[in-house]
């Protein structure tokens, strides 16, 4: 075939020449910008007007006529409301057989450019019917973005939708591609619906790989239907997988999944994805099973995990159902087949939660439960919760918040700790809390009051307690601000005093589900200072470039703390420009007379290239490990000799480093770093990944990664894969994270 530009395709390519396909697309755009000077005698044109259709425009340069047949080979335009047809060979017939049957037909080719409804076609030829308003294109392509599709034969049919006869899909924009996806028939609808039969995929004309049929909609395929991984090295030796996507239409994604570990056996999973086209069902489930064993357990024949999360919105979304579930062979299984970066990999929980939000209240309705042995976790079987909305009590200005809880609660420890016992009970508790803002001038202050109703039940005692105390508290801050001419600083002292009453029941003397029922004295005031210092650059709005706080807590009447104010803290951040960030998070003991911790993080983008981000923790013996760093009820209730002795003592220091530097608008390297040391019963650690990621080919991505991990051996993996991920197009999506194998 010759392209407008005048070179010769095929020979072209057998040079090697790389042909953009897209020339051959919306080059031949240019020449309907251009007048066609079409000299037609007076007796031409009224040929024209008698054979030609209504609603059909023939727009031809030196056209002849015979036998019925309007055509020229000089270059002409054939178009209607759903049909454009150029090209520089056209022949137009219209005309009655001796049977009264008539004729309307168009024969095309040489530079030819087709429009059929919202789709533009090239090809060889064309026969196309304007009775039956169907045609056949030979040698066709066309372009789906990012895919372009062919074939020898290109059938448009009437409702829109053209079938593919021997076709293929690509992304390379080579007329004579270096790798496609190729199949016997299929038909594309409007939507971009197909079903596929005898699928192969082919590299450099050599077909590798052979699937029976692929039922898909092209534009959801922005991931390679076909994506290929290997690794080598780490404790389970070398591994190849494939994985086929074998579904994908009406929202669903289902892909099947093929492992193989030379030093251990096969794997097979499936993995389905769903997304509702409003947005508000979205689905994620991973089905997988391998022959294999587990590093700790070497005798284990099987391992498996099965793990989903579904997701909806109902009621015009006041109504939001959440149900997560993951069941796995053994505590290795999430690390062990994930390559994706040094971060760990735990075992999700199995639960399903709904809520309802009104105006005036919000509830929630959850129960969890233990599906995986060796997870300590607290089922709740079920619990329900409703938070009214805060309301003012009168003219006083006072704002009253209630919140009810009620659940039978039951806590499993794993099978590995045999030194504790399960417990259960009924749990059911009660909030109130009121409060008011006072303004005194400069001076805010925000008394309140709360009362705290807990009941537990304990069938093993037979014994039912009544957890009640009472929490006042209040809050009061001064800001104070100076302005200058270029910049303004706002400093705010404050202090919060917080009291609580001694609980009618001891923590000792009941349960201790989670953080929630840890309550008991309190005594405590925290004084502290804050400093913003902000800045007018170029545009009128201030920035913050320097905030600092600086505070310490003063424990009254508290016997486990020797020390009235046994630590000062420091929290800074400095936005030096735009392009550099650093913080400090650090503490002083003074009972110790050490840095309780300190983290130091720095942010830099040196260029639109090259960024960088370091980090440095230190964490004392005393710088305990909580839920809630905010919470001081521990240091109250245990003592510091105590807790030292607990695994809430975790002294270590890490460092964290990574990096990323793109050296081609397409091809980027990033490292990872985490190195630690100084821990009180574990050895140091180093783990590190570097990995070189690439576009090939417009859509194919590549990605090489190098591993060390702790406690395993160094790992090497190459991923093949098509298509980049979209962005978020719900905020629902928000809240799902990515399944793996």
């Amino acid at each position: 075939m010759h392209s407008p530009t005048g070179y010769d395709t095929e020979k072209d390519c057998k040079k090697g020449t790389d042909v953009n396909l897209y020339k051959y697309i919306f080059f031949p755009f240019l020449l309907s910008c251009i007048p066609l000077l079409a000299s037609t005698s007076s007796n031409t044109d009224a040929i024209i007007e008698d054979i030609v259709t209504k609603d059909l425009q023939i727009d031809l340069k030196d056209p002849t006529f015979k036998d019925g047949a309007l055509e020229t080979s000089k270059g002409g335009v054939v178009s209607s409301e759903e049909l454009r047809i150029q090209a520089m060979n056209v022949r137009y017939t219209k005309k009655q057989l001796e049977d009264g049957t008539s004729i309307v037909q168009l024969h095309a080719e040489d530079s030819l450019l087709i429009e059929f409804k919202d789709r533009i076609f090239i090809g060889k030829s064309i026969d196309y019917d304007f009775i039956t308003k169907t045609g056949v294109i030979i040698d066709g392509r066309t372009a789906i973005e990012p895919w372009f599709v062919g074939g020898d034969k290109i059938d448009l049919l009437a409702n829109g939708s053209y079938k593919i006869h021997n076709g293929f899909f690509t992304t390379s924009e080579n007329a004579e591609p270096e790798w496609k996806i190729s199949f016997d028939n299929t038909t594309l609808t409007k939507n971009n619906d197909f079903l596929a039969s005898c699928i192969r995929f082919h590299w450099q004309y050599y077909p590798y790989i052979s699937f029976p049929k692929l039922r898909a909609n092209l534009n959801d395929i922005t991931d390679m239907p076909i994506r290929f991984y290997t690794s080598l090295g780490g404790k389970l030796g070398p591994k190849a997988t494939i994985v086929y996507k074998f579904y994908a239409n009406n929202g669903w994604k289902n892909f099947l999944r093929f492992d193989y570990r030379l030093n251990r056996g096969p794997g097979i999973g499936v993995e389905s994805r769903y997304r509702s086209t409003d947005g508000k069902t979205t689905f994620q489930g991973v089905n997988y099973v391998a022959r294999d064993s587990s590093f700790q357990n070497p005798r284990e024949k099987t391992r498996y995990r099965v793990q989903g999360r579904y997701l909806s919105l109902f009621a015009q979304d006041k109504i939001s159902l959440d149900i997560t579930y993951d069941k796995l062979s053994d505590q290795e299984m999430p690390s062990d087949y994930s390559y994706s970066s040094i971060d760990l990999k735990y075992a999700g929980i199995t639960r399903l939660q709904s809520r309802w939000q009104e105006k005036k209240w919000i509830s929630n309705f959850f129960t969890t439960v233990r599906v995986n042995n060796f997870q300590s976790l607290k089922q709740e079987l079920p619990s329900y919760e409703v938070q009214w909305k805060p309301f003012s009590i009168g003219t006083t200005g006072i704002i009253s918040d209630n919140r009810f809880r009620a659940g039978y609660l039951d806590y499993k420890y794993a099978k590995e700790v045999h030194d504790a016992h399960d417990y259960h009970s009924l749990r059911i508790e009660y909030f109130q809390r009121a409060y008011r803002r006072l303004t005194f001038g400069p001076l805010y202050v925000t008394p309140e009051a709360s009362i705290l109703s807990i009941f537990y039940e304990n069938p093993r005692l037979r014994d039912k307690r009544w957890l009640n105390m009472g929490l006042f508290s209040i809050e009061s801050s001064m800001p104070l601000y100076r302005q200058f001419t270029a910049g303004k600083h706002v400093l705010t002292p404050y202090l919060d005093y917080r009291y609580y009453t001694k609980p009618t029941v001891s923590p000792n003397e009941h349960y201790i589900f989670d953080i929630e029922d840890g309550w008991s004295y309190l005594n405590l005031m925290q004084m502290g200072v804050r400093n913003q210092f902000y800045w007018k650059g170029a545009s009128p709005c201030w920035n913050k470039h320097i905030a600092v706080d600086f505070y310490a807590n003063g424990f009254f009447d508290t016997k486990t703390q020797p020390v009235l104010v046994p630590k000062a803290y420091a929290k800074a951040t400095w936005q030096m420009n735009p392009y550099m960030k650093t913080s400090i998070n650090t503490a002083w003991d003074f009972q110790f007379h050490y840095l309780d911790h300190i983290n130091l993080r720095a942010d830099w983008t040196l260029s639109d290239d090259f960024a960088i981000s370091t980090e440095y923790r230190h964490r004392s013996p005393t710088a305990w490990r909580k839920a809630d760093p905010t919470s001081f009820m521990l240091e109250s209730f245990r003592t510091t000799e105590a807790l030292l002795n607990s695994p809430l003592s975790d002294r270590r220091d890490t460092l964290l480093l990574r990096c990323c530097y793109r050296f081609s608008p397409t091809w980027i390297t990033e490292f990872q770093l985490r190195h630690g040391w100084n821990r009180k019963r574990q050895p140091n650690y180093t783990e590190y990944e570097c990995d070189l990621i690439g576009v090939i080919q417009r859509a194919w991505q590549l990605r090489l990664s190098y591993q060390r991990k702790e406690n395993d051996h160094h790992r090497f993996a190459i991923y093949l894969n098509f298509g980049l991920k979209r962005p978020v197009q719900s905020a629902i999506e928000h809240h799902i994270p990515t399944l793996s194998f």
